[in-house]
């Protein structure tokens, strides 16, 4: 469940209607351990899911102000997998209701689009996507 807001007792009832999508690319889901960083804000996430064209992932909501243009680092645990600073486009960032209601840590999940990357980096990531993902998301 996604809320472009913090949330609260009173606002854990509403939802944002996620219907509209205009992906060109398949999305696909990872085994743990993938993770993005965005070194500007000092920022890291688990990832959700990706594709080609981009990435959304799930990290602590804190109070640091994230520029919507950063380059990110995609990085696994035991993969071999490290693209630096990869353009990204931030998309959108929602609040995700904490599955655990005894925790008031928030979090945010983050969305977003890859920009134009180096013929590296889209052989790195061509060859993560064929070799470690798990199905479509």
């Amino acid at each position: 469940m996604y809320l472009p807001f913090p949330p609260t007792q009173q606002t854990r009832k509403k939802v944002v209607n996620m219907k509209d999508d205009r992906r060109k690319y398949k999305r696909y889901t990872l085994k743990d351990g993938t993770f993005v960083s965005i070194s500007s804000c000092f920022l890291v996430g688990q990832v959700k899911d990706i594709s080609k064209g981009g990435v959304s992932f799930t990290c602590l909501a804190t109070e640091s102000k994230i520029d919507k243009n950063p380059s990110v680092d995609l990085f696994s645990r035991g993969k071999g997998l490290y693209i630096r600073e990869i353009p990204f486009n931030i998309v959108s960032e929602t609040y995700v209701l904490n599955q655990n209601p005894c925790s008031s840590m928030q979090i945010k999940r983050i969305a977003g689009a890859f920009g134009k990357m180096s013929e590296h980096q889209e052989s790195e990531l061509d060859l993560f996507l064929k070799n470690y993902t798990v199905a479509e998301a």
